[in-house]
């Protein structure tokens, strides 16, 4: 099943993506990967060999951190991660986004789950901060969950789409959806995708439903919050670079909306034209 790396930084902050993880791989059968990433000071003029036995020292100090702190979350979730497979990686040197993302690929991770903050933590989730680096140059999903979501299991997939790559941005979806059981409901606001009937009858067969959404005087934020609240065990799933959806969802100057919490899982790709999930074996229905 998947490998799913989740970086932690043994902050509190972390322990919301960390709970989250140990259910999603529970419920999915995955294998979950912990990833620190540490940052190694040492005096200016330290010989190579100074230099290496300090890094391994706090290598080993570091990882021991990573193996206590995931060891307390796990107490509190009733031993739950005694039933997931379990990988413990630690990291030194480098910029912490391209080191994740280098670790991504060594540990040939198919997820990355990572908490994130409200609205002000979306937008820069997207805009510019260290997940949207993460999320433009790996290959992989990221799954951004909020630090006081509780977990529930993931029944449908809420694909908020702009129509601009919809055949190849579908089929990552579907293997998404495909690989962890879920449904997926196409949301658009501009296209009457419902009416498309050439790209209907081609994803005949698959879990799948349609839905446009009509702005009107309420915010497109508020409509996805309302939308999503209505369906138990929902994610919003969005590519970066959909500028329709982005400049509608976090580039109003209204500060109420900019406020606003994240409260739902958002699982993001990265809008790129390389495909997601190529490697699994999945019902020849579900490919573009």
């Amino acid at each position: 099943m998947l490998r799913i790396l989740v970086p932690v930084d043994f902050s509190r902050n972390t322990n919301a993506g960390i709970r989250y993880a140990v259910n999603f791989a529970l419920h999915t059968k995955s294998t979950l990967i912990f990833f620190h990433c540490s940052e190694v000071l040492i005096p200016t003029g330290s010989s190579k060999e100074s230099f290496r036995n300090a890094t391994e020292r706090d290598l080993a100090i570091k990882e021991k951190r990573l193996i206590k702190k995931i060891d307390l979350v796990r107490k509190s979730m009733v031993d739950l991660l005694e039933g997931v497979p379990t990988e413990y990686v630690v990291s030194s040197g480098g910029v912490v986004t391209n080191r994740i993302i280098e670790a991504v690929k060594e540990q040939k991770a198919d997820l990355l789950i990572m908490a994130t903050h409200g609205a002000s933590g979306l937008k820069k989730l997207f805009m510019g901060s260290v997940t949207s680096e993460i999320i433009g140059e790996t290959d992989v999903p990221v799954l951004a969950i909020p630090i006081r979501y509780r977990y529930k299991p993931i029944n449908t997939i809420v694909y908020a789409c702009d129509m601009k790559n919809f055949d190849g941005e579908v089929f990552q979806v579907l293997t998404f959806s495909n690989l962890i059981g879920a449904t997926v409901e196409v949301l658009t606001f501009n296209h009457p995708v419902a009416t498309d009937r050439r790209r209907r009858e081609k994803l005949k067969g698959c879990a799948i439903s349609y839905s446009v959404l009509t702005l009107g005087d309420t915010s497109l934020l508020e409509h996805l919050k309302n939308h999503l609240k209505s369906r138990a065990g929902a994610v919003l799933c969005m590519f970066t670079g959909q500028q329709n959806w982005w400049n509608k969802l976090i580039g109003s100057s209204k500060t109420k909306e900019l406020a606003m919490q994240l409260t739902f899982p958002l699982l993001a790709f990265s809008k790129t034209g390389r495909k997601w999930g190529t490697r699994f074996n999945i019902s020849d229905s579900v490919k573009s």
